[in-house]
């Protein structure tokens, strides 16, 4: 088996994972435990049709830094902790954007809320994280087995 569709099929298959990953846990948290859906001003098909894209390009960039070079040289066979770690830090970045262009779900937004947004959001991205790491444990990698 060629190393680079080994690699290809791994970035693939761990964007995807990742992304529908996400997606299921935000529906869950936004729409079953906060309903934040019903108070939503537009219809929700557009809604979940933009946030599948915006969770795509999520998970592509948790999927970027979990390739970075400091990582993988910080936690070479770590990999659940370094998918940890990068989808904590994306996760962070993606709440950062989002409150300062203003896109949330509250209209009043206390610390209390803020602070409760930022944590979901890092544990969002974290979840995510972890299964890029899952999906990199469990793709067959043929380099682990070289000696070159």
């Amino acid at each position: 088996m060629n190393p680079e569709s080994t690699l290809g099929r791994r970035f693939f298959i761990s964007w995807i994972v990742s992304a529908l990953v996400m997606f299921g846990a935000s529906y869950f948290w936004h729409g079953v435990i906060l309903t934040d859906f019903e108070r939503m001003a537009y219809p929700k098909g557009i809604f979940l049709l933009v946030a599948s894209v915006v969770y795509l390009l999520v998970s592509l960039g948790i999927n970027k830094v979990y390739e970075l070079k400091v990582l993988s040289d910080k936690f070479p066979k770590m990999v659940i902790v370094k998918g940890m770690i990068a989808g904590a830090i994306v996760g962070l970045l993606m709440y950062m954007v989002t409150m300062v262009v203003g896109v949330s779900f509250s209209n009043n937004m206390s610390l209390a809320n803020m602070l409760l947004d930022v944590s979901w959001q890092t544990v969002e991205g974290t979840i995510g994280g972890i299964a890029v790491g899952i999906v990199h444990l469990f793709v067959f990698d043929e380099r682990a087995f070289r000696a070159d």
